[in-house]
């Protein structure tokens, strides 16, 4: 697989994240308005994320030599992508039904899965700020999953 459909799939994971975050906004802005403001920031990191991904891209185009793939970075894309539909059904399915922390526990899936993938991620960079911008969306994933862990009752 090409670098130029790694950068796509990973900007649709961002992307699909910050509409699943908006959508659980959404749907506890009467119930619960505290929880709505939580998950309405992660979607606004999520798009901001979005955004690195995009000047990541441009900078591949710009020097295309600067990045390595990493191998089974095709199935590690594809394998999160998988796994977020799958959370996002299983929302479908429950959404009546999650509480504060059924709703937490989901985002807390997704964040790790993401910071895994992050962590693992699909191209080695020779360029030192091309690192700096990736570790940035590394840190942004473990703050997010550190405030979902705070937040989560116990």
């Amino acid at each position: 697989m090409s670098l130029e459909k790694m950068f796509y799939l990973l900007k649709a994971a961002e992307s699909e994240a910050a509409e699943f975050y908006d959508r659980i906004r959404l749907d506890l802005a009467v119930k619960n308005p505290y929880l709505s403001d939580f998950f309405a920031e992660l979607a606004q990191d999520e798009r901001m994320h979005e955004k690195q991904v995009v000047l990541l891209q441009s900078i591949f185009l710009g020097a295309r030599d600067a990045f390595l793939e990493k191998a089974g970075a095709q199935a590690q894309m594809e394998a999160y992508l998988e796994f977020f539909a799958g959370v996002r059904r299983r929302y479908d399915r429950e959404w009546e039904g999650l509480d504060a922390k059924g709703l937490l526990e989901l985002a807390r899936e997704l964040e790790e899965s993401l910071l895994e993938k992050h962590r693992v991620f699909f191209l080695e960079v020779t360029d030192p700020q091309v690192q700096q911008l990736l570790s940035s969306l590394n840190l942004a994933d473990e703050y997010h999953l550190k405030r979902i862990t705070d937040l989560l009752p116990r």
